[in-house]
């Protein structure tokens, strides 16, 4: 089973994402995204990629990785499990949005969405 918060490319290196305070303010300032709308993961898939690799950067380049390698050891089969640390992170961020994990069936950023009663 893999550590909470780490994901794994292609190439087996171990990935951390890091949602900082400068992460979260490039992140607010590409386009239509709020504190709340992170909380809530109410963000469009390419916008939380986008998040994802703004919280992977610094590692990356300790690693001399660029974005475009990046992503070529991070395809679309690998999302899932980055996508996940990426939550991770945001709950350890913002406590709140732990609540907001449970409301969802799967949980996390792939959830089916949220649950309703009959």
């Amino acid at each position: 089973m893999s550590e909470i918060g780490v994901f794994t490319d292609v190439e087996n290196r171990e990935w951390r994402p890091k949602l900082t305070v400068p992460v979260i303010r490039e992140a607010c300032r590409m386009g239509d995204i709020t504190i709340q709308r992170l909380m809530t993961l109410d963000v469009n898939i390419g916008v939380l990629v986008d998040v994802l690799w703004l919280a992977c950067r610094d590692e990356a380049a300790s690693r001399g990785v660029s974005e475009e390698q990046f992503w070529t050891a991070v395809p679309p089969a690998k999302l899932d499990a980055a996508l996940e640390a990426l939550w991770h992170q945001v709950e350890l961020a913002f406590p709140q949005a732990a609540e907001f994990r449970e409301s969802f069936e799967g949980g996390g950023p792939f959830g089916r969405g949220p649950t309703t009663t009959s």
